[in-house]
């Protein structure tokens, strides 16, 4: 950085002094040659920083620098901004979450592993399909471990009974959607009165859409194919993966590689193909999240 206008700038990024680091060799990867860099203040403190690359060489000067310090001084409080919204929103989902884990059986642990498997498949179809904007991905892992919280609703004697619901039961256990969209729903209507902003709409989705089918089959409304969000299909297959390898009340673990067949067979039916295809390849992946979060 330089001067009273904080810039750094890099004319060769070839250079030695400068190719032997990781970032910049992910950078020179991606074609870039010459960088340039500024911080971003707030309340005199440096909370970020912006880049711009060229494939040019010396493709940047010190007028250059000079005026992307001033815009990101500009933009210095609209990004502050940005990043208290987000950091609120993954504090109130880790409040949910707490709230969920305080009413149920199910452990911490597994709302670790559904939100990292979730993240994985978000990142996959991210990467292989369709690209989805990074504050996407990183609200499916946030708010995947919430899928369940209108569970806080549900009375005991079901949420905690020892073994199968009867169907009567089951019609209430089902209840836990509308309980858990109507939680979400009252914190969204406080949200964007102050910010203008449906920030919560990941969680909405998640919550309304990951006991849905892809064949139409599920509930509560009996949504097919990609009526169904992106948000809730992920978050299908990481929720039913994770009950299958695990111990409930009424059922004992199936093996890893038995319950990844059962994902398998549900293509078309129960789970969206393309994702299926997408967490196979990740099984990798998905294995390293299943033994270091264990029960």
């Amino acid at each position: 950085m330089t001067g009273e206008y904080a810039f750094r700038i890099i004319n060769d990024l070839e250079d030695q002094e400068f190719s032997n680091s990781l970032a910049t060799k992910l950078i020179l990867e991606e074609g870039f040659r010459s960088s340039l860099t500024v911080p971003v203040f707030r309340n005199n403190k440096v909370f970020a920083f912006l880049f711009v690359n060229s494939r040019k060489k010396y493709a940047y000067s010190r007028v250059d620098g000079k005026k992307l310090f001033f815009i990101s001084q500009t933009l210095g409080k609209i990004l502050h901004y940005c990043y208290i919204i987000q950091t609120a929103l993954s504090a109130m989902a880790q409040s949910f979450v707490n709230l969920v884990e305080f009413k149920d059986t199910e452990t911490g642990n597994h709302i670790k592993r559904v939100a990292n498997y979730s993240r994985i498949l978000a990142e996959k179809y991210s990467d292989e399909v369709i690209e989805l904007p990074a504050v996407k991905v990183r609200e499916i892992y946030n708010f995947a471990p919430i899928h369940d919280i209108g569970k806080v609703g549900i009375p005991d004697t079901i949420l905690l009974k020892p073994g199968r619901l009867d169907p009567q039961e089951w019609e209430i256990m089902k209840r836990h959607v509308e309980i858990g969209q109507k939680i979400v729903k009252n914190a969204n209507v406080l949200i964007r009165q102050m910010t203008e902003e449906d920030l919560l709409s990941t969680a909405m989705k998640i919550i309304s859409d990951h006991h849905e089918k892809y064949d139409g089959t599920g509930y509560p409304v009996g949504k097919k194919g990609e009526e169904i969000s992106i948000e809730g299909r992920i978050v299908a297959i990481a929720d039913v993966f994770d009950a299958l390898t695990t111990k409930r009340p009424y059922k004992d673990p199936f093996p890893f590689d038995q319950a990844v067949d059962m994902i398998r067979s549900e293509a078309g039916k129960h789970f969206d193909p393309v994702l299926v295809e997408l967490f196979l390849k990740a099984t990798n992946e998905i294995r390293k999240v299943f033994e270091t979060y264990k029960d």
